[in-house]
């Protein structure tokens, strides 16, 4: 008997085969890439064209429609919601259609806030209050989202909060140290770093890169 590899996102049998943006991303399937802060709803050709055909669209049509756009880019379970509502599903459709895709692993908030963390903290370096506000933007769930920021190292934070002081602080070193330390800490918190944080950053950057006064 050969070996079956069981896939998450392989629907059962009936089930439309789709593939969510994530998993395609995990494993080398080529679709098109949509940065966390643009809005899932927003700029698709597909999404345009089932608006056009919104109003005679089948509850089987607008599920394969909600597939495909899943294939293109991840969206939270209050998305999916919204996206559904203006097609104007009724409650009971809407909750059983996310239930389907959410059974199926397509939308899924504690995978989706633990991707967009980790994209935020590697592209941006940013702390753990601009993740969470970058997370609430998407309406992900309070759960998912705590789980995300509980799961960012500290000793890491504090690495990258360092390192963003460092780049910074020969840009401040003209001024004196009362003036550097306000710009330095105002750079630092406003990309989410916690003030202890922040303190032990702009220490360490003066340490190598003193003010003028």
């Amino acid at each position: 008997m050969s070996n079956v590899t069981y896939l998450p996102w392989v629907p059962s049998e009936g089930e439309p085969a789709a593939v969510p943006a994530s998993a395609a991303r995990e494993t080398g399937v080529s679709f098109e890439t949509v940065d966390e802060q643009h809005h899932p709803f927003a700029g698709a050709d597909e999404s345009r064209a089932d608006e056009q055909g919104q109003g005679s669209q089948s509850v089987d049509e607008i599920y394969e429609s909600l597939l495909r756009k899943l294939g293109m880019a991840d969206m939270s379970a209050h998305e999916v919601r919204l996206w559904l509502r203006e097609r104007d599903l009724d409650d009971n459709t809407v909750e059983e259609l996310l239930g389907k895709v959410e059974h199926l692993g397509y939308v899924d908030d504690f995978r989706l806030a633990e991707q967009l963390t980790g994209r935020l903290v590697l592209r941006k370096g940013q702390g753990r209050s601009a993740i969470a506000l970058e997370l609430r933007k998407r309406n992900l769930t309070q759960s998912a989202i705590d789980e995300a920021l509980a799961n960012i190292d500290q000793a890491d934070e504090l690495n990258r909060a360092i390192d963003q002081a460092l780049k910074r602080a020969p840009s401040v070193q003209r001024f004196d140290r009362s003036t550097a330390e306000r710009r330095l800490h105002g750079f630092l918190s406003r990309r989410g770093y916690p003030s202890g944080v922040v303190r032990e950053a702009i220490q360490a950057a003066f340490s190598e890169y003193p003010p003028a006064g």
